[in-house]
């Protein structure tokens, strides 16, 4: 298992197809997370499935949600697919707000 920390935000692999996301992902943080994971949307096309356990997210916002848009876009563009675990109650209540939960949800366990 590796660990890539920024001040702020971290991806971890716990499996060939889990990673667990931690910290904020916030306008501050939106950059780096995107950098950082593309590849991670991306690795497991052609129908694989790949998890991201959300519940390390410590805080977000808008920036922070459209991340998660963004890595659920790139997946299907290479033709994986992305599921969205352990959801926090703040992503939950902007999604809702930003009326993108039912979106999300579609991407999640």
């Amino acid at each position: 298992m590796s660990l890539s920390i920024d001040a702020e935000f971290a991806v971890q692999r716990d499996s060939d197809k889990s990673y667990r996301i931690y910290g904020e992902l916030t306008f501050s943080t939106a950059g780096e997370a995107l950098r950082k994971t593309p590849q991670l949307a991306c690795e497991k096309g052609q129908g694989e499935c790949i998890g991201f356990d959300l519940s390390g997210i410590t805080r977000v916002d808008s920036a922070g949600l459209a991340v998660l848009l963004e890595w659920q876009r790139m997946s299907l563009v290479v033709g994986g697919r992305l599921k969205y675990l352990n959801f926090p109650n703040q992503v939950l209540a902007l999604a809702k707000v930003a009326n993108v939960d039912e979106i999300l949800s579609a991407f999640s366990e």
